[in-house]
């Protein structure tokens, strides 16, 4: 038996586990997961779901489009929402917008939403998009502020940030003290600037490494931690 709530994403990081159980047992939902694996990011135990369905398998397409095989026939399964990722490039996304939308089914769509820099072609791609949802599951207030300017309605957009586990954050966090490891390391006591990420390019790392050399040159010393792995290590 189906239940009322299917979730759709790309892959499940071991980041989000925490917040992924607690939607399994707070909605009762059921879970499809894809197999679009960035090696770099470590995933969650899917077993620890209570109702994980199945993975479905990636199939690229043109340029950087893709499909999410037999994620669109559960558009037509006894839901009532889909919580989805909300990537613009998989095919079958929105296939899945179109279809709950003629049904009378409500889509979330969990994403970063706009970034700042999108052209006049890709801003009129994603209003369609995110404009089919009932909901956009925003990853902060930045964006949020962005698609308001773009004319989205604000009761549309939920901010839900990255949902990480914060209860062991705030663990953490008491635990915290003060040490030197960083004026031990540089032996000095220059400022830090600190990333903390995946090592992509379009983390845009060349906007703090291009200052910080800037700055040096001109005699204002500071320190660099790069904290992360990738592919473009």
């Amino acid at each position: 038996m189906h239940k009322p709530v299917c979730c759709i994403f790309n892959i499940a990081p071991h980041y989000r586990s925490h917040i992924y159980k607690m939607i399994d047992q707070t909605f009762n939902c059921d879970f499809y997961i894809g197999d679009r694996i960035d090696n770099s990011i470590k995933l969650m135990n899917y077993n620890d779901l209570n109702n994980f369905m199945r993975i479905i398998k990636y199939k690229p397409l043109l340029g950087n489009l893709y499909f999410q095989k037999g994620a669109a026939r559960t558009a037509f399964k006894p839901y009532k929402h889909y919580i989805i990722t909300g990537d613009l490039r998989c095919v079958s996304t929105w296939i899945i917008l179109l279809v709950t939308k003629m049904l009378g089914k409500q889509t979330y769509l969990w994403t970063h939403g706009w970034y700042g820099h999108e052209k006049f072609v890709k801003t009129q791609i994603k209003k369609l998009f995110f404009g089919m949802s009932y909901r956009v599951l925003l990853y902060g207030n930045y964006a949020r502020n962005l698609m308001i300017k773009s004319g989205f309605d604000p009761e549309k957009l939920v901010v839900i940030f990255n949902s990480l586990d914060f209860d062991a954050q705030c663990k953490v966090r008491k635990k915290l003290t003060k040490i030197g490891i960083y004026k031990n390391h540089f032996n000095n006591d220059f400022p830090v600037m600190l990333f903390i990420g995946r090592i992509q390019e379009s983390k845009k790392i060349n906007v703090l490494l291009n200052p910080t050399k800037e700055l040096i040159d001109k005699g204002i010393y500071c320190n660099l931690i790069i904290i992360g792995a990738g592919d473009d290590l």
